[in-house]
């Protein structure tokens, strides 16, 4: 019997022990916490003496602790208790909840009036909204005057089958057609509608993205461009997510920035059918150079010409790009460290360009001419010269400038049966009569005539 007691005695006490483990157990399991809170309407008008309650939601839906607290910034404009609001004198009050658990707040504007101003006019923002099925699109309504006190409004819709509206204007398409969403203000009842046109989804087909691969410096940032398709898709929203934040992460706009050495994926989602594309992000502390290019390799230049050599270092975000500059001949060619190329004397010299990390390099062959001096002129120093049958003279002409680099001419009689003239300048009478001896420069073809009398 008391062996009995001992063991009845040992089971009472083991089941209480269970009891408290599993209570605790389930207290930590129940304890959810408030993320966030907030009002149904942002901004309220009263008339003085009136009372309304302020309708609020608390995230998530099934927190642990409820418990919210009040506060009205001016009491002698408006009170607050447990959410009931009182209008007490003319003036603009903000009313404040606070969340007990984690203290999150929510704001609401209450504008207190003496007098009632009556509502004249709603009006919507849309006159048509398309919308797909199963998608969902918003109307607003503005009520005119803007200071009405009781800026209430109930929504309705003229076809259910067609598309549904929420009390607070989000029109929501069920199926392919058109109807009417119909808007009407508490006071006074007035009215205003937009026709709405629901048309079948187009479902996402695929997703790509601007780079499936990219190597970026710790703290650098570029941002990843998503196309979905088709271009007409209904639903073209994504979601952004990184395999690892710790090496790079990404915003909800597509922003990716590194973070530590190393290698993460970024994942891009469609909201509509969950199709997926990646770009893999290497992270590193340097970016090496792997080569280097210049946009001319080969010129000529004339003595006291100058151009500027431009390298293109590869990748584009290379840690180091900076460069040396050499020439082979300066006495021939000179260039300095912008790469600019000054032409010195006549003859020939290699460019190179050298990168500072990898000491890649790129050449440029550079010819350097004589600078010449063109003509400008050409005379004689007589209009007109006598000669005898058979007489010859050679015609000197003069070449300006004087230092001018090609002074080769051509010559031309007008009337080969009256004089001749050969290449060197030399006039040779043939016949009575009178002809014309043009002179020609080959540098700028200028002209000088003479005239040639045979007797």
């Amino acid at each position: 019997m008391k062996a009995n007691q001992r063991l009845y005695l040992f089971a009472t006490i083991l089941l209480a022990a269970l009891s408290v483990i599993f209570v605790s157990c389930d207290d930590q399991e129940e304890n959810i916490a408030v993320t966030g809170i907030k009002f149904d309407e942002e901004m309220l008008t009263l008339l003085a003496g009136n009372t309304e309650t302020l309708s609020y939601t608390i995230e998530p839906g099934n927190a642990t602790n409820l418990v919210v607290t009040w506060e009205s910034d001016r009491e002698s404009v408006a009170t607050v208790d447990n959410g009931v609001i009182t209008g007490v004198g003319e003036g603009r009050a903000t009313i404040t909840a606070t969340t007990e658990d984690g203290g999150f707040k929510a704001s609401c504007a209450v504008e207190v009036t003496i007098e009632e101003v009556r509502v004249k006019s709603v009006a919507l923002n849309k006159d048509t909204l398309d919308v797909a099925v199963d998608y969902a699109g918003t109307l607003t309504a503005s009520i005119t005057p803007s200071n009405a006190t009781n800026k209430k409004v109930s929504w309705a819709t003229r076809d259910t089958l067609i598309a549904t509206v929420s009390s607070k204007g989000v029109v929501t398409g069920v199926k392919q057609g058109e109807t009417f969403i119909v808007v009407t203000t508490r006071d006074r009842k007035r009215t205003d509608s937009c026709l709405v046109r629901v048309f079948p989804k187009v479902p996402v087909t695929g997703i790509t993205l601007s780079t499936t691969d990219t190597t970026l410096l710790k703290q650098q940032t570029f941002t990843l461009v998503p196309t979905v398709a088709p271009g007409n898709a209904t639903d073209k929203s994504v979601t952004w997510k990184s395999s690892s934040n710790a090496i790079a992460r990404v915003s909800n706009n597509g922003l990716v920035t590194a973070v530590a050495e190393g290698a993460a994926t970024i994942t891009v989602t469609t909201t509509d059918g969950e199709l997926t594309e990646t770009c893999v992000v290497n992270v590193v502390g340097s970016i090496p150079v792997t080569g280097v290019t210049l946009d001319i390799t080969d010129t000529t230049l004339t003595a006291g010409g100058t151009f500027t050599l431009v390298p293109t270092v590869t990748p584009g975000n290379a840690t180091d790009k900076s460069v040396t500059w050499e020439s082979s001949n300066t006495a021939t060619v000179t260039v300095d460290n912008d790469g600019l190329v000054t032409a010195i004397a006549e003859g020939a010299a290699t460019i190179t360009v050298t990168t500072t990390d990898g000491e890649l390099t790129a050449t440029c062959v550079v010819n350097v001419v004589a600078s010449t001096v063109p003509v400008t002129g050409v005379t004689f120093d007589e209009p007109s010269i006598r000669l005898a049958v058979d007489a010859t003279v050679t015609l000197a002409p003069t070449i300006a400038p004087d230092n001018a680099t090609d002074k080769s001419v051509t010559w031309e009689s007008n009337d080969t049966a009256i004089a001749t003239v050969d290449n060197d300048g030399l006039v040779t009478a043939v016949a009575t009569g009178s002809t014309t001896i043009t002179v020609t420069t080959t540098d700028g073809g200028h002209t000088a005539t003479i005239t040639v009398e045979v007797e």
